[in-house]
């Protein structure tokens, strides 16, 4: 079947990030080790590249399947999802490894040869980061269903319901942002040459906090000391609140276990990825320096294509293509073969898969409605974010309104009076950081982006996972 006809009949969940091919493709390209370990997974897994930007089309029928696969192996194994952590663990362990080996390594002086290897040991390290982990975006959607139909049974009132499913649904460990924000402030008392080498130790430890799909953005002392400014005048959090009065039953509870199982799972596998993706990129500047590429095209390479390449040299021969890329790219891979288009095939794969969005849709809308994330009020002017450039227009007191947050966002997160997102589920990034921040937030809307525009004014009723212009 061809991709359009794919793109036409199939029916997708669709996330959302800025991104590039370099560092955005071995993550996609895991999703397939799925199959190698588990014995069930995606078949394929068309990705649209577009100006700095990343769209994942996941087939609905694959997340469907995968969730059922374990389904039913929960019911067989209450410590089925951990048996492939362990797998996911294992997996890890070499590009750990790596990362150790290339912190004693100058790549400057490396041969052409011992380069291009590294290059690609970091693309198959970069796709374990996500590897068999992958299965948490299927579970995360099917468990999600599953427990609101179990938990509005028990709470059928809509606002206790959405209190309810706030407050189970929050995390009982801290996500590593929340640990870096702890850290940061502990250095509130210090000054002079204490401050400074505190300061050295904590961009050690959190080099990554900052990367994305879109290339590693390391972490300085100027931001750091900009935050503990900030952290000067900012209010305690509130917390998500109080759980209403509920007898939860044994299956209710486990959900409730599971869930915040998968959300300590995907926080350390986001945190695996961020970290890859800064080893990962120093090979890249390297790369683009001895071929003289420009860096902006060269990270517009694929996983598949580096790891067949022999030499530098074969690098250097589709520097013509990586231009057109920057423009548009679909890369569809499958388990067995790759489709990449660019021009005018691209054009329409693109404006095929808006369909999936729902682009332009539903203008008319007064009111929109998600999923709770975390419950509270807010009123403010809507700043829609969809790539890291428009993250920068954030002011304290707006409402953020992206596809999905990643913790490159958290800089606009921290201004903002409350978040609304297309996409997420129960154990996604803004989930996560909102309850962490006290911050209302809204997830799941699918046309947040769509509907709202720049400088509208909205009132953001989390209690009721409702988004109200005015």
């Amino acid at each position: 079947m061809k991709l359009l006809d794919v793109l036409r009949n199939e029916k997708f969940y669709v996330q959302g990030a800025s991104g590039v091919p370099i560092f955005g493709s071995s993550t996609g390209d895991s999703a397939f080790l799925m199959k190698l370990y588990l014995g069930y997974g995606f078949e394929y897994l068309p990705q649209d590249y577009r100006q700095g930007y990343l769209e994942i089309y996941y087939p609905r029928k694959d997340l469907d399947a995968i969730w059922n696969r374990v389904d039913e192996g929960l019911k067989n194994d209450p410590l089925y999802l951990e048996g492939i952590k362990r797998i996911y663990d294992q997996n890890m362990r070499p590009g750990l490894d790596l990362y150790v080996e290339m912190d004693g390594t100058d790549v400057r002086n490396l041969s052409d040869q011992d380069l291009l290897g590294l290059f690609k040991r970091c693309l198959e390290a970069q796709v374990q980061t996500v590897g068999v982990g992958h299965i948490l975006e299927p579970v995360g959607l099917g468990l999600e269903d599953k427990f609101k139909a179990h938990l509005q049974e028990l709470v059928p009132d809509r606002q206790a319901f959405n209190q309810a499913y706030a407050v189970l649904t929050e995390p009982s460990k801290p996500s590593f942002i929340h640990e870096e924000q702890k850290d940061l402030a502990s250095l509130l008392s210090l000054k002079g040459q204490e401050l400074d080498r505190a300061l050295d130790k904590h961009i050690a430890k959190y080099f990554y906090i900052q990367n994305g799909y879109s290339g590693p953005r390391p972490l300085t002392k100027e931001q750091c000391l900009e935050r503990l400014e900030g952290f000067k005048q900012e209010a305690a959090p509130k917390a998500t609140g109080k759980l209403p009065s509920l007898t939860l039953d044994q299956e209710l509870k486990s959900m409730i276990k599971l869930i915040d199982y998968m959300t300590a799972w995907q926080d350390e596998r986001k945190r695996n990825i961020l970290v890859g993706i800064s080893y990962l990129g120093r090979i890249t500047e390297e790369v683009a320096r001895r071929t003289g590429m420009d860096h902006q095209e060269l990270i517009y390479l694929t996983n598949r294509e580096v790891i067949g390449f022999d030499s530098l040299q074969d690098i250097q021969k589709v520097e013509p293509e990586l231009s057109q890329r920057r423009a548009g790219f679909f890369f569809a891979p499958s388990q067995e073969d790759v489709l990449m288009m660019v021009g005018e095939e691209c054009v329409r794969c693109h404006e095929v898969g808006r369909a999936h969005k729902g682009d332009g849709a539903q203008n008319g809308l007064d009111a929109i409605y998600g999923t709770v994330a975390n419950t509270g009020t807010a009123v403010g002017r809507v700043a829609i974010c969809r790539d890291l450039d428009s993250i920068n227009k954030v002011q304290s007191g707006d409402i953020l309104v992206t596809s999905m947050t990643r913790p490159e966002y958290m800089a606009a997160i921290k201004k903002a009076a409350a978040i609304v997102t297309d996409e997420g589920g129960i154990t996604c990034h803004a989930a996560i950081v909102a309850r962490e921040l006290g911050i209302p937030c809204i997830i799941g809307t699918k046309i947040a982006t769509q509907v709202l525009k720049d400088g509208m004014q909205v009132a953001v009723r989390a209690n009721h996972g409702t988004v109200i212009k005015l």
